[in-house]
This record gives C-alpha cells, structure tokens and sequence, in this order.
C-alpha cells in the first residue's frame, strides 16, 4: 500500500508544480522562466523539481504532450461517423478546449509554440485524409491538404478569437459557428 501513497504525492507534486509553470506563463515567456523563479512559485526545493523534470522545457513539452494525449483520445474515442465533418466533432472539440482553458489559452494564444501547432496539425491529419478519402475515394490529395491546413488553422483562429473575447459564447454556439464556418463558408455571415 505505501506504493499509493507515493504515486498520490508524485501526481499532486506534479499538479502543484504545472499549476505554478502555467501562472507563470500567463505572464511571461518560457525563455523568461527560471527554475528558481517556480520553485519559489511552487514552493518546492529544487532538488524536487529536478526529480520529475530536466528544466523548464522539458516541463513544457510534458505539458504539451499531456494535451496532445488527451486530444489524440478525444480524436480516437470520438462519437463521429465517417462524414469526417459531422456536428457531434464540432461539439466534442470545443469540450475538449474548455476543460483545457488554461492550456489552451497558453499554448495556443499566449505563447504559441510553433513545434506544438505542427504536432496539433499531425494529430488528426492521417485521420482526416482517411476518412475523406474513404468517404471520396476520386479527391485531390494536394487540394485535400490545402483543405486540411485551411480548416485547421482557421479553427486556431476561431479557438483564438474565442478565448481572447472572454469566451462569451457558449460551448454549444461556438461549435455550431465553427461548423458553420466549415460547411457553409462565407454565407454564415450574412
């Protein structure tokens, strides 16, 4: 049983110490960040610190890849058939985004991090052509990947606007303007 009690302390440590990282990103850029400064932030020694991570980057990236995760599980549980563009997506991403606000809100907006928008692009890229090509087996694979860096970027776009207005629109709204913007284009705003 002492087992539990360790893995119970390493997950809370870690939580304090992501807790203290994403504050002080909020307000400054990585580059900026001492592992002395969040140590100080977390209250913690360093010794610690260096116990779960290599420096302020290697944090960084576990972070990331945290959410990378739990995207690619969003992506690969999804209740969406093989209309690649079906309304629950729209639903269950903008979901996704919300119980990850703070990340998302640092990742993508304040300190866009132009290695974490490749692996974003990556993730649902080979989903994606699958399914479309499944769906259309005759489409332009060179249009297709316009299309895909379109769509995604412009949804960067969306989640951007979103979370920079104080996110004033429900989940439900922005996921039906979103979808919106994707099957009907420029008609929406008129």
């Amino acid at each position: 049983m002492p087992m539990e009690k360790e893995d119970h302390r390493i997950r809370v440590t870690k939580k304090i110490i992501k807790d203290a990282f994403l504050a002080l990103l909020k307000d400054k850029p990585i580059k900026d960040i001492s592992v002395k400064e969040l140590c100080a932030s977390a209250d913690i020694n360093r010794s610690t610190f260096y116990f779960h991570y290599l420096d302020v980057y290697d944090l960084l990236e576990k972070v990331e890849q945290e959410m990378l995760d739990d995207l690619n599980r969003l992506l690969n549980n999804s209740s969406y058939d093989l209309i690649a563009l079906s309304n629950s997506i729209y639903l269950e991403i903008f979901n996704f985004i919300s119980r990850h606000i703070e990340m998302c809100e640092i990742l993508l907006v304040k300190n866009s991090d132009p290695s974490f928008m490749k692996k974003i692009f990556a993730l649902g890229h080979e989903k994606f052509v699958q399914v479309t090509v499944m769906v259309n087996p005759k489409v332009d694979k060179e249009k297709l990947e316009y299309f895909y860096s379109g769509i995604l970027y412009g949804y960067l776009g969306i989640i951007s606007r979103w979370i920079e207005n104080g996110m004033k629109e429900s989940v439900k709204e922005i996921a039906e303007i979103a979808r919106q913007i994707t099957t009907e284009g420029i008609s929406v705003i008129s």
